[in-house]
C-alpha cells in the first residue's frame, strides 16, 4: 500500500514521481521508487 501521499514533479525538464510503498504480510519493509514519465516513439498518447 502506498505510504504517503506522492506528488508528480518536473526536474530537469522531466516528470517524476517518488513513491514509497509499505509491504503488506511481510515482517517489515518498505519500496522507495522514482518513476520517470517518457515518450515512446510510434506510441498513442493517453
Amino acid at each position: 500500500c502506498l505510504a504517503e501521499e506522492s506528488t508528480i514533479y518536473i526536474s530537469e525538464g522531466k516528470v517524476k514521481q517518488d513513491v514509497v510503498l509499505r509491504l503488506r504480510d511481510v515482517e517489515c519493509g518498505e519500496i522507495e521508487l522514482q518513476l520517470q514519465w517518457v515518450d515512446i516513439p510510434g506510441s498513442k498518447g493517453v
